[in-house]
């Protein structure tokens, strides 16, 4: 049978299909890490400015109808003042380089501008990655053949294209390079399996060039070599003859590290002409931190924890049990990349790994991953008892995934700032409610029926009428003469500060903070709202903060972390409960911050004490 093929075809059809009905190309190439892949193309082949593509970021600007981008995505560092360097290196432009030259070709044929960013350049530039997501999977399948019998192969496809984020970078987030390396990764493994089956030049030099344009895109994926370094040495006997193996054809590790270092031989001499040195980093301050790993909020947390949103490679996890036992090929590849991997992306600067749905940097090792995967797939199928519970485990997470990628689309999660009641409150969701809203905020869990419990007192009421600094307005207000309005000079309204608390401020009471409030502006940037403090603190030190987003409550209808309307009055309120190890000389602070300085206005702040 070939049940594998048509599941590729099918995954492949997943792909495209998602990609047309999401069109995210729409606004792609504008800023950010694919636009700062992107740039070298354009620059070196229409507008001839690199170094410093001054040029190219007009042209940009102008496709988009914007007076000024920053050029955030270039560094502007270097030995001269009038070179500005791409801090992303030029391997997906290499994957790109199709793509861009069929967008080039096609411009002036269907009516488009000829300037690198016209909708057709953006379109088939998103494309490259539904083509090396399905062709990925295309090779993967000839691997997984190799070790699985067709059905288990199909099984394991299924989980990797659809319950992975593969699903989400190869149908939405398609520029990002993670399709690419997940094809690159399958081929990486393709030629290690054919070299040391039959060892031929063509295949060590495919591993040598695969391994080094997977450097180039990402250096840290140079971890990559380990695959076919390590692979078959599942004995003292099987790394002896790898010894003579490597000995008889010592001119193909030879011709391996020639074509490794010819794929990044462009970018050395670039970074030596421009920098003096043939080794450079791009990334300026944006490093890695090895002391202070943050594994357990990476692999299980859920600002993009790989396991919290694909929950599907636990599967491939314990399928590792599997490759002990049968001592597969490639069981030193897994357990040595896979700690390494980890422990690398998670050291990272920003390791919540934003622009994304879950840890992309995980995504290119499913391909070494779906071994130990389809082990475990291929053990609970020989039981009639766990077959159908596994197929039915794998259906559900890819179901999962799928409505995720929807839920993100319509603004109804974003992954890179999840909390934890967040996450279990919009499971099965299709519209927020403002409970879900306050989760999305980082709020703590709200009372399930604030009804039954009794105001104690108010602590602290402003109504913003008792003063005529320039801060306070009679043009927008919700009640009474006056509201208060931030102005640029103003990041903080006037509110409750006490210390010390006193002894009714307890465990086991809440508080219930409120304020009225109106923004004047459009934009539902979630990063640039003002936010409604608690903040408890003792002896200087933090006891319990939460701070609430007020632009994206008024007016939201829509039942999305981005909506809300300007000129719209509305009350935003939370419970806080009173932390546990509280004292009475301790000090509570509640306020608005705008750090943003967006004019929102502000009545009636509010905080009551309830048991």
């Amino acid at each position: 049978m070939r049940y594998s093929l048509y599941v590729c075809y099918l995954v492949g059809l997943f792909f495209l299909g998602t990609y047309h009905y999401y069109q995210n190309w729409k606004n792609g190439l504008e800023t950010g890490d694919t636009s700062g892949y992107y740039f070298w193309l354009p620059s070196a082949f229409i507008y001839h400015d690199l170094p410093n593509p001054e040029i190219t970021n007009r042209a940009r600007c102008k496709a988009f109808g914007k007076p000024e981008i920053a050029m955030s995505e270039l560094w502007p560092e270097g030995v001269r003042g009038d070179v500005v360097l791409n801090k992303y290196t030029m391997g997906m432009a290499v994957l790109y380089a199709p793509f861009f030259a069929a967008a080039h070709v096609l411009a002036p044929v269907l009516g488009y501008e000829a300037d690198g960013f016209s909708m057709i350049y953006r379109y088939m530039i998103y494309l490259s990655g539904v083509v090396y997501g399905f062709l990925g999977l295309l090779v993967l399948r000839r691997v997984l053949l190799r070790y699985f019998d067709d059905t288990i192969t199909a099984w394991t496809l299924v989980a990797v294209g659809l319950a992975s984020n593969l699903y989400f970078f190869a149908s939405w987030n398609t520029a990002m390079c993670h399709a690419g390396q997940f094809l690159l990764f399958a081929l990486l493994m393709y030629c290690t399996e054919k070299w040391y089956e039959s060892p031929r030049l063509k295949y060590a030099t495919g591993v040598g060039a695969l391994a080094g344009l997977i450097t180039l895109i990402r250096p840290s994926d140079a971890l990559c070599v380990a695959i076919p370094l390590f692979w078959g040495l599942t004995s003292i006997s099987a790394l002896r003859a790898r010894f003579l193996v490597l000995k008889k054809h010592w001119m193909h590790g030879i011709a391996a590290v020639c074509s490794a270092i010819a794929v990044g031989f462009p970018q050395l001499l670039f970074w030596k002409i421009y920098t003096g040195t043939f080794f450079y980093y791009s990334y300026g301050s944006e490093g890695f931190d090895f002391s202070n790993p943050h594994l357990l909020e990476g692999i299980f947390g859920y600002q993009n924890g790989w396991l919290t949103y694909t929950p599907v490679m636990y599967l491939a996890i314990l399928g590792i049990i599997w490759l002990f036992r049968v001592r597969n090929n490639y069981l030193l590849p897994v357990v040595l990349i896979l700690p390494v991997q980890l422990y690398v992306i998670y050291s990272y600067w920003g390791w919540q790994w934003t622009n994304g749905y879950g840890a992309r940097p995980m995504v290119e090792y499913y391909t070494l991953l779906s071994i130990p995967l389809a082990g475990f797939l291929s053990v609970a199928f020989t039981r009639r008892w766990s077959r159908w519970p596994a197929m039915a485990v794998v259906v559900l997470l890819a179901v999962f995934s799928i409505f995720q990628e929807w839920q993100f689309h319509q603004g109804l999660i974003w992954p890179e700032l999840g909390t934890r009641n967040f996450f279990y409150s919009t499971i099965g969701k299709t519209k927020l409610d403002a409970k879900d809203l306050l989760y999305f905020d980082g709020a703590p869990v709200q009372p399930a029926d604030p009804a039954a419990l009794k105001k104690v007192k108010t602590l602290y009421f402003n109504d913003f009428e008792d003063s005529t600094g320039v801060e306070f307005t009679r043009t927008d207000r919700y009640a009474g003469q006056f509201s208060f309005c931030f102005n640029q000079a103003q990041q903080f309204s006037p509110g409750l500060a006490v210390e010390p608390v006193g002894p009714e401020v307890r465990p086991g009471r809440w508080l219930k903070v409120s304020v009225w409030c109106m923004r004047k502006h459009n934009s539902g940037n979630i990063y640039k709202m003002s936010s409604l403090v608690t903040y408890f603190g003792h002896e200087g030190k933090e006891l319990a903060y939460y701070g609430i987003r007020l632009e994206n409550k008024p007016g939201n209808t829509e039942g999305s972390i981005w909506a809300g309307k300007p000129d719209v009055w509305a009350e935003v309120s939370y419970f806080v409960p009173v932390p546990e190890n509280i004292r009475e000389s301790d000090l509570l602070k509640v306020y608005i911050w705008n750090p943003n300085e967006t004019m929102i206005y502000i009545d009636n702040l509010s905080v009551e004490l309830y048991k």
